[in-house]
């Protein structure tokens, strides 16, 4: 099975975000996270939607 770069975005970008939250919560990081996310999590929200609606439009372009 090939894999491509947008098959693995992915799980890097979880795994990246998890450490983040993590590093955070253990006050590692010297920034609360957790104010930011609260702020602006709406953004994550329309980002990951987008993310989905382009990947669907691409995969559909390659069918027809």
């Amino acid at each position: 099975m090939k894999r491509t770069l947008a098959g693995i975005a992915g799980p890097i970008a979880v795994v990246a975000v998890g450490t983040l939250l993590l590093l955070s919560t253990l006050d590692v990081l010297p920034w609360r996270i957790w104010d930011d996310l609260a702020r602006y999590w709406p953004i994550l929200v329309i980002l990951l939607g987008l993310g989905i609606l382009f990947r669907n439009l691409r995969g559909r372009g390659e069918r027809d």
